[in-house]
């Protein structure tokens, strides 16, 4: 039995933001592939054309079925890509992956500030939640303290009053005494 919480607006945001923290992650690192691949690729003397390396990607058929269908579905994707955004050239493919980082990397700074106030409201209502549970225990303790104040209060005056009656008969008795003493 799965056990889950009340879905609530912050718990969306957070799903939202996990979410999209996964996907710049995968994003960079698809970006950081590509990035090596262009590395290497203008280490050569002379760039390789779209063509090349499409022909490239194809001339691989011969590693098995499984190698082949992926190595197809690359080069379709690749083929896509290319022509979705008129890429002829090693250095217009690198432009655009250097546009993807940049978005990515703004995007991710835009987060930020947003992750540390979620975390910051998250601990707030940590807090509330404890102020809440210790809010009745304090009502309970206070009416608890003003009743005893209330007691010391009256016993207090019951004290001095005793106290000022065994001052005021030891006064009384004093004189008593000394015209006892001469007789």
């Amino acid at each position: 039995m799965e056990k889950r919480g009340i879905r609530t607006e912050r718990g969306n945001i957070n799903r939202e933001i996990e979410v999209t923290n996964q996907r710049l992650r995968q994003l960079k690192a698809r970006i950081s592939k590509l990035q090596n691949w262009l590395n290497e690729e203008a280490a050569n003397t002379e760039p390789p054309t779209l063509a090349d390396v499409i022909r490239d990607i194809l001339s691989r058929r011969g590693q098995g079925s499984y190698a082949v269908v992926r190595s197809l579905k690359e080069a379709v994707n690749m083929l896509d890509f290319l022509t979705a955004n008129r890429i002829m050239d090693m250095a217009r493919l690198e432009e655009k992956v250097m546009g993807f980082v940049w978005q990515a990397v703004e995007t991710a700074d835009k987060l930020k500030p947003i992750d540390r106030r979620l975390k910051t409201l998250d601990e707030h209502i940590q807090n509330a939640e404890m102020y809440l549970c210790h809010r009745d225990i304090y009502s309970k303790l206070s009416r608890q303290y003003a009743a005893l104040k209330d007691e010391v209060k009256e016993v207090e005056q019951i004290r001095k009053g005793v106290y000022n009656m065994l001052r005021q008969e030891q006064r009384e008795q004093q004189p008593r005494r000394t015209q006892d003493m001469e007789h």
